[in-house]
């Protein structure tokens, strides 16, 4: 059974606008990890967007897990399917906001975060219900959606460009996982770059810097197409996954 986006998302997100100045031509929303500050990542925007050429917003996720701000809870636990479809439609809601509040596209923005952060900001590429769908999307040590009948439109996300990292010494999954999701998220035509750090899972200087090498690749429309491709090509997703998707024509 296919599952859309909810109708009745949570209440709109509250989020911050990070000024630094100049003339910003598209939005980059940063999400965070799950508990985890958003300065993780703002504190690296010299690497991510060093010209400042993005508006940086920074929403906080709409639910609380043991006193932790997060967008959704573990992966295969009670509600946390129902809390990721409801994070993502609260994203796409945003995204419209933002694009009213401050007159750039949604359709341009690059939205991007880490873990389950990141992974959200690809799922907007993917989801057939997305309405502002953004331009780009990164995801640092993130995985695809662990949603039973995701339904994946694979003409809105063709050739829209895609970021994911892996960690090969993370503590909560195999370097594997990270292969196989990258493969699984590279089937939807999207056009992944894919890299691998020697690292545990962690925000660090060098995932930055990546993102921000990717990301002035992509605004200069040189991005490598495919990059990557040769860590993940035959690597099977993780077995939870099978059967998990709708892919649609």
């Amino acid at each position: 059974m296919s599952a859309p986006l909810p109708s009745e998302a949570p209440a709109p997100l509250t989020y911050d606008v990070v000024d630094r100045g100049g003339s910003p031509d598209r939005l980059l929303v940063l999400v965070h990890g799950y508990g985890l500050p958003i300065s993780a990542l703002t504190d690296r925007l010299h690497l991510i967007d060093p010209d400042g050429a993005l508006l940086a917003v920074t929403p906080h996720g709409p639910y609380r897990h043991r006193d932790r701000v997060i967008w959704h809870k573990p992966a295969r636990s009670t509600g946390a399917e129902e809390q990721y479809l409801g994070s993502l439609a609260a994203l796409d809601r945003l995204l419209g906001t933002l694009e009213v509040a401050t007159g750039l596209a949604a359709s341009e923005a690059v939205v991007g975060g880490f873990s389950q952060g990141g992974g959200l900001g690809v799922s907007l590429l993917l989801h057939r219900d997305v309405v502002h769908r953004p331009a780009a999307a990164f995801g640092i040590y993130s995985f695809p959606a662990g949603v039973h009948g995701f339904p994946v439109d694979r003409r809105a996300a063709a050739g829209r460009p895609a970021f994911l990292s892996g960690a090969r010494r993370d503590r909560f999954a195999t370097i594997d996982t990270y292969r196989g999701g990258a493969g699984l998220i590279a089937s939807t035509g999207v056009d992944l770059t894919y890299v691998e750090d020697d690292a545990d899972h962690d925000m660090s200087d060098l995932a930055a810097s990546e993102v921000g090498a990717w990301l002035a690749a992509v605004r200069a429309g040189a991005a490598p197409s495919g990059a990557g491709r040769e860590l993940y090509d035959g690597v099977a997703p993780p077995a939870h996954y099978d059967g998990l998707w709708e892919l649609l024509p």
